[in-house]
């Protein structure tokens, strides 16, 4: 090799020798400058969540010291001040979260979290839409439902979330329409309409009257809201809308009044175990499993005998919740779903 090449790859290998020294250092400094950030981060995390506990369980004047350090921190420390308090809200009752409360108005932490709601970054949408919901103040109301239209599913689920910690009726509107858009935030707004308890009544029944004909989600949410509120007057209503309703809203009212436990409704729910479509049918045989009376044990038995497989196990499973009288009447019949679910039972009493 010439003396002019083998300089060359002296050179290169120099100069990749020196390249490689600089990644590897810039690679450390990466590494030790995260942990020591991760660090300082976890002990501001820790500091101020000792100042809450002590701010919010106590009643001295450590107490009003500890509030007054953390109303007045800013930048990151005020930063994890938000986020924390805004996580315990839901797990503090009466006026120790009254005081969390006033502690995030005090700080401006509403205002921040509306300005927030309006980022381009649904990261930062989905936590306004978590702030504005522990805030539980009927004034972030339009913001939240405002978010229940976000084009990001995890914003939409906090939204929903947050409208049923504001606990205002008048959300319960906006999170029937969101079911409509969306299925799979059935399980939150559920959970949103019980959180916002007997005061969602009036505006899920009207709801229910006026799109039960559609069968559609929110409609259908509305009916198993209703049943888990567990308000006896509603029987009426839900025994007329799964007899006339469409779809999945018409299976929904009947499970609903097994959900309620209502005697009342059993000879309408008999005559839909009998009659009705496939959904209906199911709904039927679990509502009246649900409800326990032993008198329908002779509709379930019947229904026995000419079900398919889906509605056999309901059936089934219905009588053996009715106790020894559908045990009596399963343990002579030849379905093989009845010794089927004879023999779980069996199973389970041994366990």
């Amino acid at each position: 090799m010439s003396p002019t090449l083998l300089s060359g790859a002296y050179l290169i290998a120099a100069v990749l020798l020196v390249a490689s020294a600089a990644l590897v250092a810039v690679l450390v400094v990466v590494r030790v400058g995260g942990a020591w950030l991760e660090a300082r981060r976890a002990a501001r995390d820790a500091r101020v969540r000792r100042l809450l506990l002590v701010a919010l369980l106590e009643d001295d004047q450590d107490a009003e010291r500890a509030l007054a350090e953390l109303e007045a921190m800013k930048g990151a420390d005020g930063e994890s001040v938000d986020a924390q308090t805004a996580r315990l809200i839901p797990k503090l009752k009466g006026a120790s979260r009254d005081s969390a409360r006033r502690l995030l108005l005090t700080r401006g932490a509403g205002l921040r979290a509306q300005r927030m709601s309006h980022s381009r970054s649904p990261v930062k949408r989905a936590r306004a839409a978590h702030r504005l919901g522990a805030l539980g103040s009927s004034a972030h109301l339009p913001d939240l439902v405002r978010l229940l239209g976000d084009p990001h599913f995890p914003v939409r689920r906090l939204a929903v979330l947050g409208v049923g910690a504001v606990r205002d009726a008048d959300g319960v509107p906006p999170l029937l329409r969101a079911a409509g858009d969306d299925a799979r935030l059935s399980r939150e707004l559920l959970l949103a309409l019980e959180e916002i308890g007997a005061e969602a009544a009036d505006p899920l029944r009207a709801a229910l009257r006026q799109h039960r004909a559609a069968g559609s989600d929110g409609s259908a949410v509305a009916a198993m809201a209703l049943g888990a509120l567990g308000d006896v007057t509603d029987v009426a209503l839900l025994v007329e809308v799964a007899r006339h309703g469409a779809g999945a809203t018409s299976a929904q009212a009947a499970r609903s009044l097994g959900e309620i436990g209502a005697p009342q409704a059993i000879p309408f729910l008999e005559e839909l175990l009998r009659t009705g479509d496939p959904s209906g049918r199911l709904a039927a045989a679990s509502a009246l499993g649900r409800i326990g009376s032993p008198d329908s044990v002779p509709a379930l038995a019947a229904a026995l005998d000419d079900a398919g497989r889906e509605l056999s196990r309901q059936v089934s499973a219905a009588m053996l919740a009715l106790g020894e009288p559908g045990r009596t009447a399963l343990r002579p019949h030849p379905s093989p779903y009845a010794r089927e679910a004879l023999a779980v039972h069996a199973l389970r009493e041994a366990s």
